[in-house]
């Protein structure tokens, strides 16, 4: 596995004992470690490491970019660079110190503060797009699940608000995003990014259909330790969507579900205006579809998109 970064006294947590960053010229980088330089680097200069189990299991040919500071969300230059260019690499992941402009789902702010985990990665799929689209959503969000409660020794029992928040005790501590790229009817690979509130509590103005902000601060987990379990678990679900399709992660999700049971309301998905406008539906949850939208009660068809709150 190889790890790039430049800063190397910030990221000296994330090597194995003994390790040691090396610096690089940036026309000595093989073309896969320069396009992800490229587009992460920002110019500065390069180290690099090569170790063996940073990651227990993970694949000898992955690389990690580590990035002091990204002055634009690494998820949004991963979408464009997968669009652009066809050589881009899938196996690989850029975890971000801290930044600036990182976005949640539609375009909503992120706010990426120091100590917090801030990860996007992509990964090769290369199965048939109509067999995998709930497996991928899913995916995400039950990494992020078992690695809190792996990180936290089981002390932390986080839930999921459909359809990519995560929540402890009712306040939103992570969230996830997930694009793909398409050839013919095939899904080639997947892009996945994740923000975890490990310390910080970001100051954000209320909004009527996002949780409050939470953090894991209380369970003193380091950085470099929840990034190596967050690793291994979406490690493990791409194994588990390749190789037993996306029943297993489906199930995964609905176990974690926050809301199934509930009584919710769902609001328009495009609203981002001051004057709140009419629910679309309100009703109890009774459970997920295999497309993971929502079975309603007195409601007769599935709910596939929307903004979800709880009435209680």
């Amino acid at each position: 596995m190889r790890l790039l970064t430049d800063a190397p006294s910030a990221t000296r947590t994330f090597l194995p004992p003994g390790a040691i960053w090396q610096s690089c010229a940036l026309h000595a980088l093989s073309e896969p470690d320069a396009s992800l330089w490229e587009v992460f680097g920002n110019g500065a200069p390069c180290h690099y490491c090569d170790v063996e189990d940073v990651v227990d299991g993970s694949d000898s040919a992955r690389r990690i970019v580590l990035i002091e500071f990204a002055p634009t969300s690494q998820f949004a230059q991963a979408q464009a660079a997968m669009k652009s260019r066809a050589d881009w690499p899938s196996n690989w992941a850029c975890l971000a110190l801290e930044g600036s402009q990182f976005q949640g789902q539609r375009g909503r702010p992120w706010v990426a503060l120091r100590g917090n985990m801030h990860l996007t990665c992509q990964y090769e799929i290369g199965l048939p797009a109509d067999q995998v689209q709930a497996g991928l959503t899913a995916l995400p969000a039950v990494a992020t699940v078992a690695a809190i409660r792996a990180a936290s020794s089981h002390q932390a029992e986080p839930r999921i608000k459909w359809v990519n928040d995560v929540l402890l005790d009712g306040h939103k501590v992570a969230g996830v995003l997930t694009a793909s790229r398409l050839q013919g009817s095939t899904l080639s690979s997947a892009l996945f990014g994740i923000g975890i509130n490990l310390v910080h509590a970001p100051d954000l103005p209320r909004q009527p259909f996002a949780p409050e902000p939470g953090s894991l601060a209380t369970f003193n987990i380091e950085l470099s330790a929840m990034w190596q379990q967050l690793q291994a678990q979406l490690d493990e679900g791409v194994r588990q969507l390749r190789e037993e399709g996306e029943h297993a992660l489906v199930s995964a999700y609905e176990a974690a579900a926050d809301f199934i049971g509930r009584n919710v309301q769902i609001w328009p998905e495009e609203w981002e205006g001051a004057t709140q406008p009419e629910a679309l539906l309100a009703g109890r949850v009774r459970g997920l579809a295999p497309d993971l939208s929502l079975l309603i009660d007195g409601i007769d068809e599935p709910v596939r998109k929307g903004r979800m709150t709880y009435s209680n």
